[in-house]
């Protein structure tokens, strides 16, 4: 009996010595979470919750998410993603558009200090490897490219390279995922990426495409949205007890990606006289076009002489949305037009006009983007693509706004607000003035359409000032200038 009892300690001993049991994580001192518990927090969403910044996911950006600058604060050590481990990581525009092998992360390089301007430089980068880790552990579901659409398919019929690195059961979603962890809380950003997946090409995409046949660029259906989040939202509501705090989108067209390029450039080394000379056919066979067309389907000429009080000289752009018009010759003309305060311009052209093998800045030749060469649809969007996006942000937040209205566990996080705000300079901290831009103290990071740390860190605050209104919390606040902004170089 002696012996039987002895086998059973040392047997109990060793599973003990095996086994390890994490009590739930507890808020720091002095952080009070008030009604809302946070032992188990998961975060939900695509490239804007995942920390991806300065055109790639890399290790640093990573660990500057808002999630992992937010919940860290809380409770220390308490927040685990899906660790890159990578320092410069996949930059896809920079490797497209350089063709210079696979490129990092972008950094931010003066020019010429006299032009004052910047723009981004490459850094070498690697491709996207498997995740080394334990996936039970992780609790931000945030993937660079997802969006709401894909959360409920089968994660092995997913086309996501970050997805796809995890080690999940294929066969599982990723709302089952969220379902297993029992979470306490659940921050859900969707509907940012969906927008920008149809924004980053110009919206030159299909604005109502067939799901089933969607390409990328092409726009994700308001309904094909409601569908997915509803979806997410109800198995949470009746499978969990989880608080939760739904993202909803911003006015993408206000981010520097869209806004910080003028519509026009003083700096063209070539004589207004010679472009004009070079569109002389165009306005030729516009001016006939337009002595038999209607005042709705007449065409604008392109003339470079610049009007005493207007900026620089107009860029010239290709507008779809521009009528058919034919020449004296029967021959289509190209729908070309000069662009106007109300046209956006994207941020690559920078790299369009900057990075050609003919500029020198001390002598103002410049590529003939913009001038010879019209910018084409997917580097504008015009005031009727504009109309299109804010559509679908509109019914994007409408879907969000009824899904919120559905328990009274959910509530909606007003990021729309937050980016208006900074937009119109109401954020600071210590005396420090935040802006919208690329800038020193900007909160976008090199790609000009993510936030870099010190933004993240910005939109944690917020976060925080949320739960302290929502919950009844007190929690701490972050500083935002222990975090860093934007690298530059000259």
């Amino acid at each position: 009996m002696k012996n039987i009892f002895t086998f059973i300690l040392i047997f109990l001993s060793l599973l003990l010595l095996n086994c390890s049991y994490e009590f739930p994580s507890s808020p720091q001192q002095g952080q009070d979470p008030g009604s809302l518990s946070l032992d188990r927090v998961v975060v939900l969403g695509g490239s804007s919750a995942a920390g991806f910044m300065d055109g790639a996911l890399y290790t640093e950006g990573q660990s500057s998410s808002f999630g992992n600058i937010l919940i860290n604060h809380i409770n220390e050590d308490s927040y685990n993603q899906f660790a890159i481990n990578s320092e410069n990581g996949l930059n896809q525009e920079a490797t497209e558009f350089e063709s210079n092998g696979v490129r990092g992360k972008y950094s931010l390089e003066f020019l010429d200090i006299d032009l004052n301007t910047i723009l981004q430089l490459s850094s070498d980068g690697e491709n996207v490897q498997a995740f080394q880790g334990e996936a039970d552990s992780v609790n931000e579901y945030a993937f660079p490219g997802l969006t709401a659409d894909l959360i409920d398919d089968e994660i092995g019929t997913v086309s996501n390279q970050y997805l796809s690195r995890a080690d999940f059961n294929p066969q599982t979603s990723l709302i089952d995922q969220v379902i297993s962890k029992n979470p306490s809380l659940v921050i859900i950003a969707f509907g940012m990426e969906e927008v920008l997946s149809y924004t980053v090409k110009g919206a030159s995409g299909d604005l109502d495409p067939d799901p089933d046949t969607s390409i990328s660029g092409d726009a994700v259906l308001p309904e094909e949205f409601s569908l997915a989040l509803n979806n997410l939202m109800t198995r949470i509501r009746l499978e969990t007890s989880a608080e939760v705090v739904l993202f909803n989108v911003p006015d993408i067209v206000n981010v520097p990606y869209f806004s910080e390029v003028e519509y026009y450039f003083n700096d063209v080394s070539i004589p207004d006289g010679t472009l004009n000379n070079f569109y002389a056919d165009f306005n030729q066979a516009v001016q006939f076009h337009n002595t038999t067309a209607d005042r709705q389907n007449r065409r604008p000429i392109i003339d470079f002489y610049t009007p005493a009080g207007q900026d620089g000289t107009q860029l010239v752009i290709v507008d779809e949305d521009l009528p058919q018009a034919f020449g004296e010759n029967g021959q289509e003309i190209p729908k070309y037009r000069q662009a106007t305060e109300n046209d956006l311009i994207l941020y690559p052209v920078k790299k369009l006009r900057f990075r050609d093998e003919n500029f020198d800045p001390k002598q103002d030749r410049y590529s003939e983007f913009g001038g010879l060469v019209p910018l084409a649809d997917e580097y504008v969007i015009t005031p009727t693509e504009k109309s299109d996006i804010n559509f679908l942000v509109q019914q994007y937040n409408q879907t969000i706004e009824g899904i919120s209205r559905e328990s009274a566990r959910f509530r909606v996080f007003d990021f729309k607000a937050f980016i208006r705000n900074v937009t119109s300079g109401a954020f600071s901290s210590n005396g420090v003035i935040f802006s919208a831009s690329v800038q020193r103290k900007g909160i976008y990071s090199a790609d000009g359409i993510y936030f870099n740390p010190q933004g993240n860190a910005l939109l944690a605050n917020e976060l925080i000032n949320f739960i302290n209104s929502n919950y009844d919390a007190k929690l701490i606040q972050i500083d935002p200038n222990s975090f860093r902004g934007n690298v530059f170089s000259n």
